[in-house]
């Protein structure tokens, strides 16, 4: 059933042969069983079900010690992850697969056909490189007379110049595959009809891209398609707009969303596999804004709005539902995590959701009318905000650029330069200010082409909330200039606070004023710090000054031994536990050898309103680089990058000379409830920023793990707790976490000293609910 491309048949037949093997007790059949169930699942893209039974029979094989179904299992785990655009993954099944298949084995060429596919997403491959690893593998596929994997590297070879936008090569390629397909009656026609739609289109030939890209809808259908719903979405919206316009391409957009979603939520609750789906998801984000703008005006902007806002929230959704310990647990149920919980003006809970047009309305072959929900959406997230707030929701788009203005009473929109010019002056602006400049003529000149243009009613409310992905999290908007005298700054001027998405204002949790803070900072980070000698301590066994110590989580990166101390971190930390016992609240210090992982995962049981950090956040090592699917003639190659191990928080050395300290994954497991928190050392905010997926931080791990708010940094500041001190006086005296940011902010910069650089004061920003 397999051969025959009769996936779900083949499901059904495999779970009756498991279920005969596990009565006979039969784990050698058992396991070739769970293999072939698992491939069945993985082609109907049911993902989660694929994963489990592959992983069951990579365990039984692995046990019984049939390295072949071994492999093949690993090989086929690496299908999944490379289906779901989740590379590294990938590559680490393909890797293990390659080393247990026999050489001999009549699976290897189709093993080496996938490492073709990996290379192909590779940034720092030449062309001749992958071409030398093309002809290897295909040398094995001719000798093992494999027509199916011949074909299917006819396939990877003609995606790979279609995206270098060699049309030819491309064209030449792919008729090699069709050769293959009428000569051998090969089946699994999918991916070869959307590569055939895909270059249709790049052809400028986009009817008949229109008919191979119906041919594969049809097949999806039939529940047979091994093709993404998100890949098929986006193509079929790009070619419908070419050939019958904005409103057809909307029609598409509108019918595949649910389907796009319900994949979405689908995939596994593994970190890598979710973030490749959040970059993945702005494919059809952008077919859909573009065509919702063009064909449908106003209602059309609120429309591209709400879908931006929608799929920018799934992920950190998601990460906050999350609960096993290795990033792999059972995850949210499917209905549950579809559905954008949010809370109304009366309290009720409510599930919020993009719905199709009626069912009744697209059989009879009318138009789709635009859903319901975008507006009732935008209706909630009014209600959401107070009088005094202004939310601003960024778009980077390829053709154009939007900002989005939303306030209780009004919906406005401003269009911006597209996504590469404006992420340029992004990066120059940040660039300037991180170096001491002053980007004064920058940023003015960013504020004019953003929110210079937005209505003068919005621009005045005192407390702005801000939600964007890839470059505008990276930049200190704070520094920005407004026009004309007294040539202010805009962190001067109003409160700013980030938003994963406007849909996090229906977080539920109260804001509870201050009431008890656990401090930490002062703490050991080398042996040159007095306290080490006088504790007797000494450098873990085989390891001298200046090595890398143990660490007790393989999943954290490998910090130094030695780290620099921080002077002002315990003056910091007495003048703000000073401020709070002033004003009769409880208050706990950690310093020194005490503030271990473990102290601190006893304190914060206790249920803190505030949490203060002042030590050192090891940034995770620079990410791993892949490229995406693109169409020819993109300016750019789209880009995905997946973090090579997490971000650290440095707790005390402990007496061994072991490096305590907190990862990104140890923080999925708290219950913050709503905690307050500030970070303030080398980078505490910084990470990796990309379209979808937002900015992978310790900033953002602790909002996942359930804090209100996080205050954090965008690059090393130098600091002696007088920032701080003024952020929690103005805290204290009943502000919200960005008023009494704004108020350290303002008081810095009117300081009169080196303080007033924008460099100084600039770098922190607000995460969060305030």
């Amino acid at each position: 059933m397999l051969a025959l491309s009769q996936y779900q048949e083949a499901a059904r037949l495999s779970l009756c042969a498991a279920a005969r093997a596990r009565a006979e007790n039969d784990e050698r059949r058992l396991a070739k069983v769970l293999n072939n169930l698992g491939v069945a699942r993985l082609y109907r893209q049911e993902c989660r079900q694929a994963y489990e039974a592959l992983q069951e029979a990579r365990e039984l094989a692995h046990r019984l010690g049939l390295a072949e179904v071994e492999a093949s299992a690993w090989s086929n785990l690496a299908a999944l992850y490379e289906m779901l655009s989740a590379w590294p993954a990938a590559d680490n099944a393909l890797e293990r697969a390659l080393a247990l298949m026999p050489s001999g084995s009549r699976f290897r060429p189709a093993v080496l056909a996938q490492g073709v596919r990996l290379a192909a997403r590779r940034t720092d491959l030449k062309d001749e490189n992958f071409l030398l690893l093309w002809r290897d593998a295909m040398d094995g596929a001719e000798n093992q007379g494999d027509w199916q994997v011949q074909r299917h590297l006819w396939d990877e070879l003609a995606g790979y110049h279609l995206e270098a936008g060699r049309l030819e090569r491309a064209e030449a390629a792919l008729a090699n595959s069709f050769r293959l397909v009428i000569l051998h009656r090969l089946t699994d026609l999918e991916s070869l009809w959307m590569l055939a739609g895909r270059l249709r289109l790049a052809q400028g030939r986009p009817a008949e891209a229109l008919q191979w890209i119906g041919r594969v809808r049809t097949a999806s259908a039939a529940g047979r398609n091994p093709v993404s719903f998100l890949q098929l979405a986006a193509a079929e919206a790009r070619a419908e707009a070419t050939v019958h316009g904005p409103a057809a391409a909307l029609a598409v957009c509108r019918r595949s969303l649910p389907l796009v979603l319900g994949w979405r939520h689908a995939v596994l609750p593994d970190p890598v596999v979710e973030l490749a789906s959040d970059v993945a998801m702005t494919k059809l984000v952008d077919e859909y804004a573009q065509a919702a703008l063009a064909a449908a005006g106003r209602i059309g902007s609120v429309e591209a709005w709400a879908v931006v806002e929608q799929t920018r929230a799934l992920g950190m959704l998601r990460k906050r539902q999350r609960t096993a310990a290795d990033g792999l647990d059972n995850g949210p149920q499917p209905d549950t995590a579809q559905r954008l919980v949010s809370r109304g003006a009366s309290g009720r809970i409510t599930g919020l959701r993009l719905r199709l047009a009626s069912r009744s309305a697209a059989a009879a072959g009318a138009p789709a009318a635009a859903p319901a929900a975008p507006l009732a959406l935008l209706s909630m997230v009014q209600r959401s905000l107070s009088p005094r707030q202004a939310l601003f929701t960024f778009w980077l788009g390829a053709g154009r650029s939007e900002l989005w203005a939303v306030t209780r009473e009004s919906f406005s929109m401003v269009t911006l330069p597209n996504r590469e010019e404006l992420a340029q002056q992004f990066r120059r602006f940040r660039q300037e200010v991180e170096r001491g400049g002053d980007g004064g003529e920058l940023g003015s000149r960013l504020y004019e082409v953003t929110f210079g243009q937005a209505p003068p009613h919005v621009t005045r409310r005192p407390e702005w909330l801000i939600s964007a992905d890839a470059e505008p999290l990276a930049v200190p908007l704070a520094a920005l200039r407004l026009p004309g005298p007294p040539n202010r700054r805009l962190g001067e001027v109003r409160a700013l606070s980030f938003l994963p998405s406007a849909l996090w204002l229906f977080q539920p949790g109260e804001h509870h004023p201050p009431r008890n803070l656990l401090a930490v900072g002062g703490l050991v980070h080398n042996s040159a710090d007095p306290r080490w000698a006088a504790s007797g301590a000494s450098p873990a066994t085989g390891r001298g000054r200046g090595a890398s110590p143990p660490l007790r989580r393989s999943p954290a990166p490998d910090p130094d031994f030695e780290l620099p101390t921080l002077p002002g971190s315990a003056r910091e930390r007495e003048v703000i536990a000073r401020l709070w016992q002033q004003q009769g609240h409880a208050v706990e210090q950690l310093d020194g050898f005490d503030a271990s992982e473990a102290a601190i995962r006893t304190r914060l049981e206790k249920g803190w309103t505030d949490l203060h950090f002042a030590t050192h956040v090891l940034p995770a090592p620079a990410p791993r680089t892949y490229r995406f699917a693109d169409e020819p003639g993109a300016t750019a190659p789209s880009l995905i990058r997946f973090p090579a191990g997490e971000s650290f928080l440095a707790l005390s050395l402990r007496r061994d000379g072991v490096r305590d300290g907190l990862t990104e994954r140890d923080l999925a497991h708290l219950r913050l409830g709503g905690t307050r928190v500030v970070l303030n050392g080398c980078s505490t905010g910084a990470g990796t920023a990309q379209r979808g997926a937002g900015l992978s931080s310790f900033a953002n791990a602790w909002l996942a793990a359930g804090a209100r708010s996080v205050v954090a940094s965008l690059w090393p500041v130098e600091d002696d707790g007088f920032f701080f001190e003024t952020y929690y006086k103005a805290l204290l005296k009943g502000g919200r976490p960005s008023a009494a940011l704004h108020a350290a902010q303002i008081a810095m910069i009117r300081s009169g000293t080196w303080r007033a650089q924008p460099r100084y004061w600039a770098a922190y920003f607000h995460l969060g609910k305030d």
